[in-house]
């Protein structure tokens, strides 16, 4: 698995050769043009930050008419300490 945090990137890897399917897309400011590029790739997985990001990728998976792979990543409000929940905040 490739992990990859921009377009740059994505374009980076394919000319190295690897798999899109492969790819792992995080990363809190991805742009629309982003999104599209790694949505029309095929690339395994994007991490969505917010409900805006999956209503994007939703948007322009139905446009170009190529399913977009989600993952959904949770902050919760009130995190359990015992699990060593560790953020930026």
């Amino acid at each position: 698995m490739v992990d990859i945090s921009s377009g740059g990137e994505l374009l980076q890897a394919q000319l190295a050769g690897y798999d899109p399917a492969m790819m792992s897309f995080a990363g809190p400011a991805k742009t629309e043009t982003e999104l599209e590029a790694a949505i029309r790739a095929g690339v395994g997985c994007i991490s969505a930050e917010s409900l805006r990001e999956i209503e994007q990728c939703a948007t322009i998976a139905a446009r170009v008419g190529v399913p977009a792979r989600i993952l959904l990543r949770v902050n919760p409000a009130s995190p359990n300490r015992a699990y060593g929940l560790k953020d930026g905040r």
